[in-house]
């Protein structure tokens, strides 16, 4: 076990780390299967530890009952939580992977998706950064999974100018978007924010569990 996750396990005791070898598991447990749902992400050839469900999402609790104002500003990120959170470690410091689990691939679901990453880092970042054992270098990955966009409506997107539209046309063309450090920091200020690099995962038409290799993304 490493230093980070023990002392994360004697600090936080209700909510020990979980070791893994080999693949990690990212599920969808809250949502009804209707036999639609992408219920499962497995990524393969790779090892860490993952940060229980439980605890992201409980830890919402310490913004207190939102207004109505808050719901609407940038801030409400903070009260959303993803569906997995996992830890890999390695020379340079360690890279937290934060998944969330769609069903389809319109502009709104994915953009909801990338505000549970950001939320999810937001508070798992603020518990973890009170261990000493917590490296000062961390790279950020989230997640996005679900089935593929509609090419139709997403061809009729490439021209979009607005954040959102061009967040989701770059995300959904490329694959990957990374949103920097220094505009992180002032979008939510006065939060201290880190880069954020986010990935799609194409899952199969139909299918409700998906796999890949983990090292693809390293």
């Amino acid at each position: 076990m490493s230093t980070l996750s023990s002392n994360f396990d004697i600090v936080y005791e209700r909510y020990h780390t979980r070791p893994f070898a080999g693949q990690c598991d990212v599920r969808e447990t809250e949502a009804a299967d209707t036999g639609r749902e992408v219920r499962r992400l497995r990524f393969k050839n790779v090892d860490g530890y993952e940060i229980p469900h439980m605890m992201v999402k409980r830890s919402s609790n310490v913004y207190g009952s939102p207004s109505e104002a808050f719901e609407k500003s940038r801030f409400r990120v903070v009260r959303k939580d993803c569906d997995g959170l996992f830890v890999v470690e390695n020379e340079n410091g360690l890279r937290m992977n934060i998944c969330e689990l769609k069903t389809s691939a319109s502009v709104n679901t994915i953009c909801d998706a990338k505000d549970q990453i950001i939320g999810s880092y937001v508070r798992m970042n603020a518990l973890m950064s009170n261990l000493k054992s917590y490296p000062e270098h961390v790279d950020v990955v989230g997640f996005i999974a679900s089935h593929g966009p509609n090419l139709h409506t997403l061809s009729m997107m490439k021209d979009a100018s607005d954040p959102k539209t061009m967040f989701y046309y770059k995300l959904m063309t490329k694959g990957e978007y990374v949103m920097p450090k220094v505009k992180m920091d002032g979008y939510y200020n006065p939060i201290k924010m880190r880069e954020i690099k986010f990935y799609f995962v194409a899952v199969p038409d139909g299918a409700q569990h998906h796999e890949v290799d983990y090292m693809q993304y390293a």
